[in-house]
């Protein structure tokens, strides 16, 4: 049985491809980094998830905790062609849309584009966006150990000001970003260049969340 495609023409890259090596004996498990949110939707201060909510992301943050199927993970890296960027199955060809990053993730796919600069004085940035400024140990370049955010931000002073509501918040989104929408390779970072999209909590509903996830 001969498990290429007849016409090369298109899938020109068989010869590295996964189902490649399925033929050959050389199949493995893949297990894609998985991590948990800051916290569960009941534990987040109801003052901090009402900013959420207006900055478009609350939705998002209804999703939780889930377990991966790393064999149906691994079945769909399987029929997957970066020469089409579709899944290539039996039936025929399917493919991730906007649409469903709309409806599955209740992000705008609509709006201002995601964009900005990826270099600056980040400690800066923090200290006025965030209140607290990283550690040298827990910045590498313009990124910032999601760790951090997670014991810096855990818990909101009952006293706190409508200032420090908002740096929590926005501590929040950056978790939900570098741990589930937009994660690194590195599974433990996110980019800081994401709160100058955030300077504004109800203004960044405007931008296209679901086009850069």
């Amino acid at each position: 049985m001969e498990p290429r495609p007849i016409d090369r023409s298109l899938l020109r890259h068989q010869g590295n491809h996964v189902s490649e090596k399925i033929w050959t004996g050389n199949e493995r498990m893949i297990r894609p980094r998985h991590r948990r949110r800051l916290s569960m939707v009941h534990e987040i201060d109801s003052r901090i998830r009402a900013l959420i909510d207006n900055a478009g992301f609350g939705h998002a943050f209804e999703i939780g905790d889930s377990n991966i199927d790393h064999h149906l993970i691994t079945a769909l890296v399987e029929r997957w062609r970066p020469e089409t960027h579709t899944f290539h199955f039996p039936y025929g060809e399917v493919t991730i849309t906007l649409q469903d990053v709309a409806l599955q993730l209740g992000l705008p796919i609509d709006g201002e584009v995601v964009t900005g600069y990826s270099s600056s004085n980040w400690k800066e940035v923090c200290s006025l966006l965030l209140g607290h400024s990283p550690p040298e140990n827990d910045m590498l370049g313009g990124k910032v150990n999601l760790t951090w955010l997670e014991n810096t931000f855990e818990f909101l002073p009952p006293d706190a000001t409508d200032e420090v509501i908002a740096q929590h918040a926005r501590a929040h989104i950056l978790l939900l970003l570098g741990g589930l929408l937009l994660p690194d390779t590195s599974g433990s970072r996110v980019h800081l260049m994401y709160l100058q999209n955030l300077v504004d909590l109800p203004a960044a509903q405007n931008y296209s969340w679901g086009s850069p996830v």
